[in-house]
């Protein structure tokens, strides 16, 4: 239960979350080496989620659009719920064996996900396709995001846009 304005994560009080994400009326939370917890409430009550997922997963985002749930771990792998997070599966399986995702986004009409190799997009988050014209491969730093009509990629030699019609 929640005492003033704050409510702790039922089994995770004592973590920080890595990753906090919303889908409609309910919101998610990561917390590294516990799971996944959702709220159905804006945050009064939690309950722990994530059928699917690795035991102790070590989270790096979580992102939610399009009634889809990402977890990005810190492995690199991938992983996505359509079923606001009841359970999980793995979403980067047709990804160059090596491809290490290191930052998703949702553009509203497709999600990306970034790599140290270059970026990747899908439009259902289960098949993904190399869309990164102009950037070359190895210069990706990790962080995308998508702005208006453009992307923005954190590269090693700064920050470069990528026009939408190119992504």
């Amino acid at each position: 239960m929640c005492s003033s304005d704050l409510c702790p994560i039922p089994q995770a009080s004592a973590a920080i979350p890595d990753g906090m994400a919303a889908l409609g009326t309910r919101l998610f939370a990561s917390v590294s080496g516990t799971g996944v917890f959702v709220s159905l409430d804006a945050g009064q009550t939690w309950s722990a989620t994530g059928a699917g997922l690795p035991p102790a997963p070590q989270f790096m985002d979580l992102m939610a659009a399009d009634n889809k749930v990402f977890c990005l771990l810190a492995d690199g792998s991938l992983y996505a719920s359509s079923n606001l997070g009841a359970v999980w599966s793995l979403a980067d399986r047709d990804l160059a064996a090596g491809v290490h995702i290191s930052s998703i986004q949702s553009t509203g009409a497709s999600f990306l996900a970034a790599s140290f190799d270059g970026v990747f997009r899908s439009e259902t988050g289960q098949t993904w396709v190399r869309s990164d014209t102009g950037l070359r491969a190895g210069s990706l730093d990790g962080g995308i995001r998508a702005v208006g009509r453009s992307l923005y990629c954190v590269t090693f030699g700064g920050v470069w846009e990528i026009g939408r019609a190119h992504v």
